[in-house]
């Protein structure tokens, strides 16, 4: 039986190959880009695609600093990335310690909501596209909008799934699945900011608002060690879900 660590690295490697066969490093390098798209993304992006861009334009870092949109977007992505964090760390434990339910099982559970998760990731963006496309709302509500519907909806049925009692494992399970399928939609929020705010800029500005968010990575796991010997295990996971609510309506 081949382990899972062979498996995840033998899917980097093919995933390798797959990149470097597919990425081009402009899109008229592309072999495989149709001419109308080719046309969009140059035209989209022409500043950046420009003969004279070619020239190295230093990173206004003090301007990023002391932008608020830039700091708004770095809330969201931080916000959005504790709800991920607490996820991926916690929902093992949460299912086996409070729902009671055995580790062989767990594997398939805890993978439901990380398939709704995708789905409405890639809804959202479809759905993003079309209503900036249309014209039905400007981009700026369109993200807000994102933003509202994912950290709202995960607040809500994180925290609904705390005050679950004995007995509604399956009620509980389909909360999570809501919960951390929606937040998927937060990727036509906060992600694609980075490009609505400073196109040319939005590889430095994206590296700082990845770096940012991992505070909430490093914040978690030691927060679940430290109170979960201190505090019944159902307690601790609703003071949990409940500090995951909170966070995410402050955001809002």
């Amino acid at each position: 039986m081949i382990s899972k660590h062979t498996f995840l690295g033998t899917a980097g490697v093919l995933w390798c190959f797959l990149w470097f066969f597919y990425v081009s490093d402009r899109p008229s390098h592309s072999k495989r880009i149709s001419k109308k798209e080719l046309n969009y993304i140059e035209n989209s992006l022409a500043d950046i695609l420009a003969p004279d861009s070619k020239k190295k334009r230093p990173v206004p870092w003090l301007a990023i600093f002391k932008s608020v949109p830039v700091w708004a977007v770095f809330c969201g992505h931080f916000a959005g990335d504790w709800g991920g964090h607490m996820m991926i760390t916690t929902l093992p434990l949460f299912m086996n310690d409070v729902l009671g339910l055995d580790f062989a099982s767990l594997g398939f559970l805890t993978a439901i909501p990380y398939l709704t998760y995708f789905v409405c990731m890639n809804l959202g963006g479809f759905t993003a596209d079309k209503l900036q496309k249309a014209n039905v709302l400007s981009t700026i509500a369109i993200r807000r909008i994102a933003m509202i519907v994912s950290l709202g909806s995960q607040a809500v049925f994180l925290i609904a799934s705390g005050y679950c009692g004995c007995g509604q494992e399956i009620l509980v399970i389909i909360f999570l699945t809501l919960g951390i399928g929606l937040s998927g939609i937060q990727y036509s929020g906060y992600m694609v900011s980075y490009l609505d705010i400073a196109p040319a800029f939005a590889g430095p500005i994206l590296g700082i608002g990845n770096t940012i968010p991992c505070i909430a990575g490093i914040i978690g796991p030691v927060m679940v060690g430290y109170l979960t010997p201190t505090v019944s295990l159902s307690g601790f996971y609703g003071f949990l879900l409940f500090v995951t609510y909170r966070w995410h309506f402050y955001h809002i």
